[in-house]
Protein backbone atom coordinates (compact mmCIF):
# COMPACT_ATOMS: atom_id res chain seq x y z
CA UNK A 1 0.00 0.00 0.00
CA UNK A 2 2.91 2.78 0.81
CA UNK A 3 3.84 1.76 -2.41
CA UNK A 4 1.14 2.76 -4.58
CA UNK A 5 0.84 5.55 -2.51
CA UNK A 6 4.41 7.22 -3.45
CA UNK A 7 3.45 6.27 -7.27
CA UNK A 8 0.17 8.51 -6.90
CA UNK A 9 2.49 11.60 -6.21
CA UNK A 10 4.49 11.22 -9.42
CA UNK A 11 4.27 14.48 -11.54
CA UNK A 12 5.29 15.10 -15.02
CA UNK A 13 4.76 18.21 -17.08
CA UNK A 14 4.07 17.55 -20.45
CA UNK A 15 4.86 19.49 -23.32
CA UNK A 16 2.69 22.57 -24.93
CA UNK A 17 -0.20 20.56 -26.57
CA UNK A 18 -3.10 22.29 -28.04
CA UNK A 19 -6.11 21.84 -26.14
CA UNK A 20 -9.38 19.78 -27.78
CA UNK A 21 -12.64 18.71 -26.22
CA UNK A 22 -12.26 20.16 -22.83
CA UNK A 23 -14.36 19.05 -19.97
CA UNK A 24 -12.06 20.70 -17.06
CA UNK A 25 -14.97 22.43 -15.22
CA UNK A 26 -17.24 19.89 -14.35
CA UNK A 27 -17.68 16.24 -14.65
CA UNK A 28 -19.04 14.62 -18.06
CA UNK A 29 -20.13 11.09 -17.91
CA UNK A 30 -19.92 9.23 -21.45
CA UNK A 31 -21.87 6.65 -20.88
CA UNK A 32 -24.92 5.74 -18.49
CA UNK A 33 -23.80 4.61 -15.31
CA UNK A 34 -20.37 6.28 -15.26
CA UNK A 35 -19.50 8.69 -12.32
CA UNK A 36 -18.32 11.16 -14.61
CA UNK A 37 -15.26 12.57 -15.25
CA UNK A 38 -12.64 15.59 -16.14
CA UNK A 39 -10.66 15.46 -19.28
CA UNK A 40 -9.19 16.82 -22.46
CA UNK A 41 -7.74 15.63 -25.43
CA UNK A 42 -3.91 17.12 -25.70
CA UNK A 43 -3.01 17.61 -28.79
CA UNK A 44 1.16 17.20 -29.35
CA UNK A 45 2.87 18.67 -32.30
CA UNK A 46 6.35 17.15 -32.06
CA UNK A 47 7.94 18.82 -35.00
CA UNK A 48 7.50 22.00 -33.35
CA UNK A 49 8.80 20.53 -29.71
CA UNK A 50 11.78 22.68 -28.09
CA UNK A 51 14.36 21.01 -26.80
CA UNK A 52 13.03 21.32 -23.39
CA UNK A 53 9.44 19.99 -24.63
CA UNK A 54 11.36 17.23 -26.02
CA UNK A 55 12.94 16.32 -22.80
CA UNK A 56 9.78 16.47 -21.12
CA UNK A 57 8.43 14.29 -23.77
CA UNK A 58 10.95 11.68 -22.87
CA UNK A 59 10.87 11.38 -19.72
CA UNK A 60 7.27 10.95 -20.00
CA UNK A 61 7.34 7.78 -21.97
CA UNK A 62 10.12 6.59 -19.64
CA UNK A 63 7.49 6.94 -16.76
CA UNK A 64 5.27 5.03 -18.80
CA UNK A 65 7.41 2.62 -19.96
CA UNK A 66 8.22 1.95 -16.44
CA UNK A 67 4.28 1.28 -15.46
CA UNK A 68 4.32 -0.84 -18.28
CA UNK A 69 7.24 -3.13 -17.25
CA UNK A 70 5.45 -3.18 -13.24
CA UNK A 71 2.45 -4.30 -14.57
CA UNK A 72 2.54 -6.22 -17.78
CA UNK A 73 6.49 -7.55 -17.30
CA UNK A 74 6.91 -5.66 -21.06
CA UNK A 75 8.22 -2.51 -22.40
CA UNK A 76 5.89 -0.26 -23.72
CA UNK A 77 7.07 -0.62 -27.57
CA UNK A 78 6.67 -4.24 -27.19
CA UNK A 79 3.10 -4.15 -25.40
CA UNK A 80 2.24 -1.65 -28.38
CA UNK A 81 3.90 -4.04 -31.44
CA UNK A 82 2.16 -7.62 -29.23
CA UNK A 83 -1.59 -5.42 -29.53
CA UNK A 84 -5.08 -6.05 -27.40
CA UNK A 85 -3.63 -3.06 -25.25
CA UNK A 86 -4.95 0.09 -25.03
CA UNK A 87 -2.24 2.85 -25.13
CA UNK A 88 -2.30 6.75 -24.29
CA UNK A 89 -0.83 8.08 -26.94
CA UNK A 90 -2.03 7.96 -30.79
CA UNK A 91 -1.36 9.01 -34.48
CA UNK A 92 -3.04 12.32 -35.52
CA UNK A 93 -3.25 10.58 -38.67
CA UNK A 94 -5.55 7.91 -37.42
CA UNK A 95 -8.20 10.36 -37.03
CA UNK A 96 -8.01 13.22 -39.19
CA UNK A 97 -10.61 15.35 -37.71
CA UNK A 98 -11.09 17.98 -34.66
CA UNK A 99 -7.53 19.46 -34.75
CA UNK A 100 -5.70 16.09 -35.29
CA UNK A 101 -4.09 15.30 -38.72
CA UNK A 102 -0.45 14.12 -39.75
CA UNK A 103 2.32 15.32 -37.59
CA UNK A 104 -0.03 15.12 -34.52
CA UNK A 105 0.24 12.65 -31.99
CA UNK A 106 -2.99 13.18 -29.28
CA UNK A 107 -3.99 11.65 -25.91
CA UNK A 108 -6.83 11.81 -23.30
CA UNK A 109 -5.96 13.18 -19.85
CA UNK A 110 -8.74 12.72 -17.42
CA UNK A 111 -9.29 12.76 -13.80
CA UNK A 112 -12.27 11.02 -12.23
CA UNK A 113 -11.77 12.25 -8.39
CA UNK A 114 -10.83 16.03 -8.26
CA UNK A 115 -11.25 18.42 -10.57
CA UNK A 116 -7.92 20.06 -12.28
CA UNK A 117 -6.26 23.25 -10.54
CA UNK A 118 -6.06 25.56 -13.95
CA UNK A 119 -3.80 28.81 -13.93
CA UNK A 120 -2.90 31.15 -16.56
CA UNK A 121 0.83 31.51 -18.27
CA UNK A 122 1.54 33.91 -15.36
CA UNK A 123 0.18 31.25 -12.68
CA UNK A 124 -2.86 33.29 -11.13
CA UNK A 125 -5.53 30.85 -10.74
CA UNK A 126 -8.50 30.85 -13.72
CA UNK A 127 -12.13 30.50 -13.03
CA UNK A 128 -14.56 29.37 -15.36
CA UNK A 129 -16.52 32.62 -15.82
CA UNK A 130 -13.29 34.65 -15.31
CA UNK A 131 -12.33 36.79 -17.78
CA UNK A 132 -9.48 33.97 -19.23
CA UNK A 133 -11.16 31.38 -20.85
CA UNK A 134 -9.90 27.93 -21.27
CA UNK A 135 -11.57 26.44 -24.34
CA UNK A 136 -11.30 23.65 -27.22
CA UNK A 137 -7.95 25.38 -29.68
CA UNK A 138 -5.90 27.28 -27.05
CA UNK A 139 -2.21 26.12 -25.65
CA UNK A 140 -1.47 24.48 -22.67
CA UNK A 141 0.71 21.95 -20.25
CA UNK A 142 -0.04 19.81 -17.74
CA UNK A 143 1.19 17.98 -14.63
CA UNK A 144 0.49 13.96 -15.09
CA UNK A 145 1.42 10.75 -14.16
CA UNK A 146 0.75 7.21 -16.32
CA UNK A 147 -1.09 4.04 -14.30
CA UNK A 148 -3.07 1.28 -15.14
CA UNK A 149 -6.58 1.57 -14.39
CA UNK A 150 -8.40 -0.66 -11.35
CA UNK A 151 -10.35 -3.42 -13.39
CA UNK A 152 -8.42 -1.85 -16.80
CA UNK A 153 -5.82 -4.85 -16.55
CA UNK A 154 -4.93 -4.16 -20.26
CA UNK A 155 -4.91 -0.35 -19.81
CA UNK A 156 -2.56 2.61 -19.63
CA UNK A 157 -4.29 6.14 -18.83
CA UNK A 158 -2.77 9.60 -18.42
CA UNK A 159 -3.92 10.98 -14.95
CA UNK A 160 -5.05 14.46 -15.16
CA UNK A 161 -3.64 16.45 -11.81
CA UNK A 162 -3.47 20.51 -13.23
CA UNK A 163 -3.18 22.66 -15.86
CA UNK A 164 -1.40 26.02 -16.84
CA UNK A 165 -2.44 27.79 -20.26
CA UNK A 166 0.29 28.82 -22.09
CA UNK A 167 -1.51 31.17 -24.76
CA UNK A 168 -4.56 31.53 -27.32
CA UNK A 169 -5.40 29.59 -30.41
CA UNK A 170 -7.88 29.28 -33.49
CA UNK A 171 -10.97 27.73 -31.77
CA UNK A 172 -11.39 24.33 -32.48
CA UNK A 173 -15.21 24.30 -31.26
CA UNK A 174 -17.67 26.05 -33.66
CA UNK A 175 -18.43 28.54 -30.47
CA UNK A 176 -18.54 32.26 -31.53
CA UNK A 177 -19.47 35.54 -28.97
CA UNK A 178 -22.13 37.53 -29.21
CA UNK A 179 -19.86 40.18 -29.95
CA UNK A 180 -17.90 38.18 -32.89
CA UNK A 181 -21.29 37.96 -34.30
CA UNK A 182 -22.91 40.96 -34.19
CA UNK A 183 -19.79 43.68 -33.64
CA UNK A 184 -19.57 44.38 -37.25
CA UNK A 185 -23.09 44.37 -38.05
CA UNK A 186 -24.60 47.57 -36.51
CA UNK A 187 -28.09 47.33 -35.77
CA UNK A 188 -30.13 48.62 -37.95
CA UNK A 189 -33.72 48.37 -36.23
CA UNK A 190 -34.21 51.11 -33.58
CA UNK A 191 -37.40 52.49 -34.09
CA UNK A 192 -38.79 50.07 -36.74
CA UNK A 193 -41.01 48.24 -34.72
CA UNK A 194 -44.20 49.15 -36.43
CA UNK A 195 -42.38 49.11 -40.25
CA UNK A 196 -41.83 45.44 -39.16
CA UNK A 197 -45.12 44.40 -37.58
CA UNK A 198 -47.28 46.44 -39.41
CA UNK A 199 -50.97 48.12 -38.20
CA UNK A 200 -51.09 46.11 -35.36
CA UNK A 201 -48.52 45.28 -32.15
CA UNK A 202 -47.65 41.71 -31.27
CA UNK A 203 -50.02 41.75 -28.18
CA UNK A 204 -52.63 43.29 -30.63
CA UNK A 205 -52.07 40.48 -33.28
CA UNK A 206 -52.16 37.55 -30.25
CA UNK A 207 -54.62 39.22 -28.27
Amino acid sequence: MAQAQTETKLRLLTPRFRVSFPQVWHKKAFKEGDTGRFSLTALFEPATFTDKDKEKFKTLMAACNAVALKEWKKSYQDVKKDGGYTLPFHRGDEQNKWGRGPGIVFCTLAAVIRRPGIVDKNGDTMTEDGEEEFYSGCYARASVNPYVPKGWRKTMALGLNNLQKLGDGERLDSFSSAEDDFGSDPAEYAGEDDDLLGAESAEEEFA
